[in-house]
């Protein structure tokens, strides 16, 4: 079975992707993250959102996955299910780190 998704990020970006499953649950987990996804900001409202996937770590073993807002710069990260590495959306927007600010990682 597949699903086709077509999710618009902002006026002049989409995205469009085929999920393939052996039946609909199966693609609908798949889907997830993109489906659990409105469109809009947690923070602000805007609609101007980036998908983008960054490497941290100092050996690059950490991917994140996540949508960012281009107007306020807050972030809302995607994780991994351990069992099956399936996706889903966290629930929570994360304002921009601004550095030298109270949220400031402690060494």
């Amino acid at each position: 079975m597949q699903l086709k998704v077509v999710m618009k990020l902002n006026e002049k970006q989409s995205i469009e992707t085929t999920f393939d499953g052996s039946d609909l649950s199966d693609v609908i987990l798949k889907a997830g993250p993109l489906l659990d996804f409105n469109g809009e900001c947690g923070l602000c409202k805007g609609h101007d959102i980036q998908l983008r996937t960054r490497i941290a770590g100092d050996a690059g073993q950490y991917k994140y996955t996540e949508f960012v807002c281009r107007s306020c710069g807050a972030k809302r990260q995607m994780g991994k299910h351990k069992a099956d590495n399936s996706m889903f959306l966290k629930s929570i927007w994360e304002p921009k780190y601004e550095k030298g600010t109270s949220d400031e990682p402690k060494e």
